[in-house]
C-alpha cells in the first residue's frame, strides 16, 4: 500500500502541507475573526503537516493492519516530531511558533496530551480515509506532468524557506536586541534615578554644610560685635582719661588765677606800705621842718630859707624813693604775673597737646580695631560664600554632564528600539500575523511590543 517512488513521496509532502495549511488557517481565522495566513512560510504550505503525514505513513506501514498500533504509531511519531521541531525552532528563532503552555499535561509548551491524542486519531483518519483518494490521484499523474509540478513548487518552496528562515532569524535577533536594549534602558533609568538620589543627597549634605557655615559666620559676626564692644569700651575709657585731663587743665587754670590774684594783692600791699612809709616820712620831715621853723622864728630869719630848702630837698628825696619803690613793686608784680601766665600757658599747652595726642591715639586704635574686626568677618563670610558657590556650581555642572550623557544614551537606545519595532517587511508581518499564539520565554516583552506595534499599524 505504501510502496511509492521518491517523487510520489515529494508530491504527498506538498499535498499534505497544503491541506495542513487549509486546516490551520481556517481554524485560527475562526478564532481570530479575521483571515490568518497560518504557518512559517508565505506560501500556502505548512511543512510540519506534510512531514508529519509522510512520517505517519512510514511508521504505520509495518502495522497497517492493526488500527490500535497505527494509532499509537501516529501518537508517538507525531509527538516526537512536534517536540523536536518546536525545540529546534525556538533555539534557532528565539520564539515558539506554537505554545501549549496553557494546556494541561504539556511538556515545555511544545507538546501536550490533547494534541498527542489528536495526532493518533488523525493518523487513523489519514491512513484509512484521506490518503487513499489522494494516493489514487497522485498515482494517476503522468511523470511528465508530475515532475514539472514538483520542480516549480519545490523551487518556490526552497526560495520561500530560505527567505522565511532568514527573516525568522532576523526576527529572533531583533527580539534579542530589543530585550537587551530594554535591559540597558532599565539600567540607565536606574542609574538616572541613582544619580538624582545622589545629587539630592549631595545637595542635602551641602545644605547641612552651608548651615554649619552659617553658624560659623554667625560666630564670626558675634566675635566682631564683641570686638566692637571692646573697642567702644576702650574708647570710652580713653575718653574718660581725656575728660580727666581736661579737669586737670581746669585745676591748673584755677591755680594760675589764684597765683595772679595773690601777686596782685601782694603788689597792692607793697604799694600801700610804700605809700604809707612815704607819707610817714613826709609827715616826719614836715613836722621836723615845722619845729625847726618855730625854733628858728625867734632865731634868724636867714635860717628859714635854709631850713625850707632842706625840707624841700628831703621831701623830694622821699617822693623819689617812694616812686622808685612803687616802680620796683610794679615791675616785680608784672614779672610774677608774666611768669604765672607763662607757666599756665605752658601747662595748658602741654595738657592740651597730651589730651589731643591721647584722643587721636584712642580714635586711631578704635578705628584700626573696628577695621580689623570688620575685615576678618568680611573675609570669613566671603570665603564661605565663595566656597559654597563654587561647590554648588561644580555639583550642578557635574550633574548636568552626567544627566546629559545618560539622556543621550537613553535617546539613542529608544531610537534603535523604535527602528527595530517599526521595521515590518512582508515576511516579518507574515511571521507575526500567521502565528498569533507564538510566544517567547526570554523575549516575551519584546515580542508583545512587536505585535502591538503591528496591530497599531494595521489599525491606522
Amino acid at each position: 500500500m505504501y510502496t511509492y517512488p521518491w517523487y510520489h513521496w515529494i508530491t504527498f509532502f506538498f499535498t499534505y502541507s497544503f491541506f495542513g495549511w487549509i486546516f490551520e488557517s481556517a481554524y485560527v481565522s475562526l478564532l481570530q475573526h479575521r483571515f490568518v495566513n497560518r504557518g512559517f512560510l508565505r506560501m500556502p504550505l505548512l511543512p510540519l503537516y506534510g512531514t508529519g503525514a509522510v512520517m505517519m505513513l512510514w511508521l504505520s506501514l509495518p502495522v497497517k493492519d492493526n488500527v490500535v498500533l497505527v494509532y499509537f504509531a501516529g501518537v508517538i511519531g507525531a509527538t516526537v516530531l512536534e517536540y523536536v521541531t518546536g525545540y529546534v525552532m525556538e533555539r534557532l528563532f528565539k520564539m515558539k511558533y506554537w505554545d501549549y503552555s496553557n494546556q494541561p499535561f504539556n511538556l515545555n509548551g511544545y507538546i501536550c496530551l490533547s494534541s498527542s491524542v489528536a495526532w493518533g486519531f488523525l493518523t487513523i483518519f489519514l491512513t484509512e480515509v484521506i490518503h487513499q483518494p489522494i494516493a489514487a490521484l497522485v498515482l494517476s499523474l503522468k511523470p511528465w506532468v508530475e515532475f514539472p509540478i514538483i520542480a516549480v513548487v519545490g523551487a518556490m518552496f526552497a526560495a520561500d524557506t530560505v527567505v522565511s528562515v532568514k527573516e525568522a532569524l532576523d526576527l529572533g535577533k531583533a527580539l534579542e536586541a530589543m530585550t537587551k536594549m530594554k535591559a540597558e534602558l532599565d539600567e540607565l533609568q536606574v542609574q538616572s534615578a541613582l544619580l538624582k538620589a545622589e545629587i539630592a543627597q549631595r545637595m542635602e549634605d551641602l545644605r547641612a554644610e552651608l548651615e554649619a557655615k552659617a553658624v560659623e559666620v554667625a560666630g564670626v559676626r558675634t566675635e566682631a560685635a564683641v570686638k566692637a564692644a571692646e573697642v567702644r569700651a576702650d574708647a570710652e575709657a580713653k575718653i574718660a582719661e581725656v575728660k580727666a585731663a581736661a579737669a586737670k587743665l581746669g585745676e591748673a587754670g584755677s591755680g594760675a588765677a589764684a597765683k595772679i590774684a595773690e601777686a596782685t594783692s601782694g603788689a597792692a600791699a607793697k604799694i600801700g606800705d610804700v605809700k604809707s612809709g612815704a607819707a610817714a616820712k613826709i609827715g616826719e620831715v614836715a613836722s621836723g621842718a615845722a619845729a625847726k621853723i618855730g625854733d628858728a622864728k625867734s632865731g634868724a630869719a636867714a635860717k628859714i630859707g635854709e631850713i625850707a630848702s632842706g625840707a624841700a630837698i628831703k621831701i623830694g628825696d622821699a617822693k623819689s624813693g617812694a616812686a622808685a619803690k612803687i616802680a620796683g613793686a610794679a615791675s616785680s608784680t608784672e614779672a610774677r604775673i608774666g611768669d604765672a601766665k607763662s607757666g599756665v600757658a605752658a601747662k595748658t599747652g602741654e595738657v592740651a597737646s597730651g589730651t589731643a595726642a591721647r584722643l587721636g591715639d584712642a580714635k586711631s586704635g578704635a578705628a584700626a580695631k573696628i577695621v580689623e574686626a570688620a575685615s576678618g568677618a568680611a573675609a570669613k563670610i566671603g570665603d564661605a560664600g565663595s566656597e559654597a558657590a563654587a561647590r554648588i556650581s561644580r555639583l550642578l555642572e557635574e550633574s548636568r554632564q552626567r544627566e546629559d550623557a545618560l539622556s543621550g544614551q537613553i535617546l539613542a537606545l529608544n531610537e534603535k528600539r523604535k527602528t527595530l519595532t517599526n521595521r515590518f517587511g512582508f515576511y516579518r508581518k507574515g511571521l507575526l500575523r500567521g502565528n498569533p499564539t507564538a510566544s517567547s520565554a526570554r523575549f516575551s516583552a519584546a515580542l508583545k511590543e512587536l505585535k502591538e506595534a503591528l496591530e497599531n499599524r494595521d489599525s491606522h
